[in-house]
């Protein structure tokens, strides 16, 4: 019996608020259709202006009079244009970039090797990229080696070891 009691009691406080808000609508409605029946342009905006500060929580500012601040980037000054070229190498295939035609080809250093259960490479350069071997083919690499990645046909890129004509296909992780 209490349940049902509390039931009946809620869905009539619903009902109560409902209604309330209803009638309050309702005559924003109405104002609103009176308006909209105004054919002179200027008198038809007055009306409308005359009921937004009644009905809207915020104030109305006149975007004419606001200054427009535009947001312009910030570019770090002390990034070289080589420097820049050196992070964009190959950067084509990865997500959020729009990048330029770059080098065709980089020279670097590696700083750490990984090897996957695959026998693939992860390579990490001095410059702060990280490549991961795609195809199959074999080739030793160990911390210090001098590299140099080319660009292929079709986006592919090809890291060679220095002092041997031995490639592999790799993709720029970051």
């Amino acid at each position: 019996m209490k349940k049902f009691v509390l039931l009946l009691s809620s869905i009539l406080i619903n009902l109560t608020a409902s209604v309330s808000y209803a009638k309050s609508d309702s005559g924003l409605l109405l104002s609103l259709t009176d308006c909209a029946t105004i054919s002179n342009n200027n008198a038809r905006l007055a009306c409308f202006d005359k009921l937004a500060p009644k009905h809207v929580k915020q104030p109305i500012v006149d975007k004419s009079k606001a200054q427009v601040v535009a947001v312009v980037p910030l570019i770090d000054a002390k990034k070289s244009v080589e420097q820049k070229n050196v992070d964009d190498f190959a950067k084509e295939h990865l997500k959020k970039s729009n990048v330029e035609e770059g080098p065709s080809s980089l020279f670097s250093t590696v700083t750490k090797v990984k090897q996957l259960l695959r026998g693939q490479w992860v390579i990490d350069l001095k410059n702060g990229q990280r490549w991961q071997q795609t195809d199959t083919a074999r080739i030793k690499f160990k911390i210090g080696n001098k590299i140099r990645l080319d660009k292929g046909a079709m986006g592919s890129i090809y890291l060679y070891k220095d002092g041997s004509q031995r490639n592999i296909k790799v993709k720029r992780l970051k």
